[in-house]
């Protein structure tokens, strides 16, 4: 018997006004922890190459075993409450920033981040999957305009804090941490649920659901990557997601190596995103229209070459320029691959399958963090850029390769997915 499929009991404009609200709040903490974390590690704490690269890959190995259970946690209580938590997960982890004195809280601050993101982002796609699946690129264009107001405040509050009140990292960490704290009480008010109760996953007992998922997350991983090609968007995604932790995890340290200050590297991430900000909703219009698999590659190739472009730029401007440019092909990337898994994916199992995609997801940033950082301690920041933007080009290619070949045609010319149904 196929299952009721009904539309979210809330207006697509308002569902997606709040999710994009929701968005916003959590991205701020996220980018504070995302921008100085490494910085705080190599220069407050002296932390040496080895242990930053352990706590960087933490947080994205705790993903791997967390996002399918929490996927479909999501899929049986809703999206709301995991939502919730994973803002407050954000909270809790710059608090202990603010008190930490060695890399032993940095390590618990990263695990709650990991957790935050393993409830928080699987949860807000499928929040508008359910909404409006055949607009959900424009609902994630939305919330992403969102989210840059969220990253553009995180900004601005750091270069104020750092710059004109001579914060320490420390300070700026706990005074960020209020401000989340604040505005997840304002999510918890202002958020409906979207997933109606007739679309929910019926089970007799939740901690037993839940622990049958992490248990069968193998087989799950197995099956939902055979599910309509969906292979092909988490190979992808699992590109993106290596070169996507490069720049978030790097780009502010070889910044600080040409000489700017940790203002600097705030108000360049500022200004990029102002730039930027009114041209996002449209990129997620484009993923609507465009075939897939060609969308993707060209958004990775001009991130791959810009990535590149880092190891050479010195000046303030064209760092800005960088940015934009990397900013807006991975989010074109992030929200085709998104859009693509929710519509590949059968209703009844979108909660799971986005939580594969979280999987794959960290999978790319682990690896990352696992192949780039011994690069880092061998030779140089330097050679971690140029080999990611060589690795990246190799892989895109080669997957080309493999799926024109499976579907004796052009992936520029033919459409992918042609059937819906669960096979």
């Amino acid at each position: 018997m196929e299952p009721v499929i009904t539309r979210a009991p809330v207006s697509y404009n308002r569902a997606t006004w709040a999710a994009g609200l929701a968005t916003l709040f959590a991205n701020l903490p996220l980018l504070i922890y995302g921008l100085y974390v490494n910085i705080f590690l190599t220069t407050d704490l002296l932390t040496v190459i080895l242990i930053v690269t352990i706590i960087g890959t933490l947080r994205n190995i705790l993903q791997i075993f967390l996002r399918i259970p929490l996927g479909e946690l999501s899929q049986i209580i809703g999206r709301k409450p995991l939502i919730v938590m994973g803002h407050f997960s954000y909270t809790l982890a710059l608090f202990l920033m603010s008190i930490a004195t060695d890399w032993k809280l940095v390590i618990l601050s990263t695990a709650f981040i990991g957790i935050g993101m393993s409830l928080f982002w699987p949860s807000i796609f499928g929040y508008l999957g359910d909404v409006d699946i055949d607009r959900m690129g424009e609902s994630q264009g939305r919330i992403f305009r969102q989210s840059d107001i969220g990253s553009i405040l995180g900004a601005i509050f750091a270069f104020y804090l750092l710059d004109n009140l001579q914060f320490s990292l420390q300070e700026l960490f706990g005074a960020i941490a209020i401000i989340s704290f604040i505005t997840g009480i304002v999510t918890v008010l202002l958020l409906p649920e979207s997933l109606t109760k007739e679309n929910r996953k019926s089970v007799d007992n939740v901690p037993k659901a839940l622990l049958n998922s992490w248990s069968t997350m193998t087989k799950s991983l197995k099956e939902m990557s055979m599910t309509n090609q969906l292979w092909q968007v988490y190979f992808f995604h699992f590109i993106l997601a290596f070169i996507e932790f490069t720049t978030s995890y790097y780009v502010p340290l070889i910044i600080i190596s040409k000489g700017f200050t940790n203002a600097d590297v705030s108000a360049i991430w500022l200004w990029s995103l102002i730039l930027i900000f009114w041209i996002k909703p449209y990129l997620g219009r484009l993923t609507d229209r465009f075939e897939f698999v060609s969308a993707i590659t060209v958004t990775l190739m001009i991130t791959c070459v810009t990535v590149l472009g880092y190891v050479f730029i010195n000046d303030f401007i064209l760092l800005i320029g960088a940015y934009i440019l990397v900013n807006s092909s991975i989010l074109t990337s992030y929200i085709a691959a998104n859009g693509e898994t929710a519509r590949r994916a059968p209703i009844e199992h979108r909660g799971v399958a986005l939580g594969v995609f979280g999987v794959y997801v960290s999978l790319g940033r682990t690896t990352s963090t696992l192949v780039l950082g011994p690069i880092w301690e061998i030779f140089n920041l330097t050679t971690v850029f140029v080999f990611t933007s060589v690795l990246i080009f190799c892989l895109i290619f080669l997957l080309r390769r493999v799926i024109n070949r499976n579907h004796n045609g052009s992936s520029l010319k033919k459409k992918l997915y042609l059937d819906f149904e669960k096979k």
